[in-house]
């Protein structure tokens, strides 16, 4: 659920120790972030930790599309590929990761809450607001 610059820290610490355990999991990132986000601030601790990155957005008016995100990250983060759709992104996402790899969801709550309805298979209602 990491979504600000100090919960990008502490999961570029847990990915760190991830790497030390497991040096040759390949680690896929699935990003959105809010517009109003700190968005830099948040990709800064993850470079060099992930080794691709797949861009996507939430379901609400005030998060970046995922073109929209990759301009204002172009140049920060690896790999990175964009998808418009969550569904798109974890299908693209597991497959870079192999079944030996690690795929993180982050960058929003709203896109977190999102992916986990997506896994159990059922729909999101969100608070517009």
């Amino acid at each position: 659920g990491a979504h600000n610059p100090a919960a990008a820290r502490v999961l570029a610490h847990y990915l760190t120790q991830s790497a030390r355990s497991h040096p040759s999991r390949p680690v896929v990132l699935v990003l959105g972030m809010m517009r109003d986000k700190d968005h830099r601030g948040f990709v800064e601790p993850l470079k060099g930790l992930v080794d691709e990155v797949v861009l996507t957005q939430a379901d609400l008016p005030r998060s970046f599309t995922a073109q929209e995100l990759r301009a204002a990250l172009d140049g920060v983060l690896p790999h990175s590929h964009v998808m418009s759709s969550l569904g798109e992104a974890m299908a693209l996402a597991r497959q870079l990761a192999t079944p030996e790899g690690l795929v993180c969801v982050t960058g929003s709550l709203m896109l977190v809450g999102e992916c986990k309805a997506w896994l159990r298979g059922c729909g999101l209602s969100p608070l517009r607001g």
